[in-house]
């Protein structure tokens, strides 16, 4: 972005903090799933959304050197371009060790969504208890591996 370029300054988790309570939205529920054993699955998510691909990018290749993986895509929800946002972006954050680790990283600079930050980061600390309790029973690895939810350095 020529005026991040121009004043030689980097990203900071502070600025993505601030675009994110402003352009974000924290997505962590239940879904249906129809490959899931259950039928349900739980979602670990954060969006922005911006009209400028530039941003988003910048903000994309900023969370990637930090090792939190992230894709941009055209925003094409038909209530959302029925509303005049055609053409706009969204940045996903997926996955839940992506998501925690993003959330974790915003969370001191958060104001306006900072309730549905620690809502998604207590969730994510019972979801962790919870893997902990099945690995010590004996619980073998299912499906994708329940070590999965399992940030680095915590198993």
């Amino acid at each position: 972005m020529a005026w991040l370029r121009e004043t030689k300054r980097e990203l900071s988790w502070a600025f993505v903090a601030g675009f994110f309570d402003g352009e974000g939205c924290v997505d962590c529920r239940w879904q249906s799933s129809g490959s899931h054993k259950a039928g349900r699955n739980f979602r670990w998510r954060v969006k922005f959304y911006q009209n400028s691909r530039e941003l988003l990018d910048e903000i994309q290749d900023f969370l990637a050197r930090r090792g939190i993986s992230s894709a941009v895509e055209v925003h094409s929800r038909p209530d959302r371009v029925a509303k005049g946002h055609a053409g706009s972006y969204a940045l996903a954050v997926n996955g839940f060790r992506n998501t925690v680790t993003f959330l974790t990283k915003v969370e001191p600079w958060v104001r306006i969504k900072h309730d549905e930050v620690m809502d998604a980061l207590i969730e994510a600390e019972l979801k962790i208890e919870e893997v902990k309790a099945r690995l010590a029973s004996g619980e073998t690895n299912r499906g994708n591996g329940i070590r999965a939810y399992l940030p680095e350095g915590r198993n």
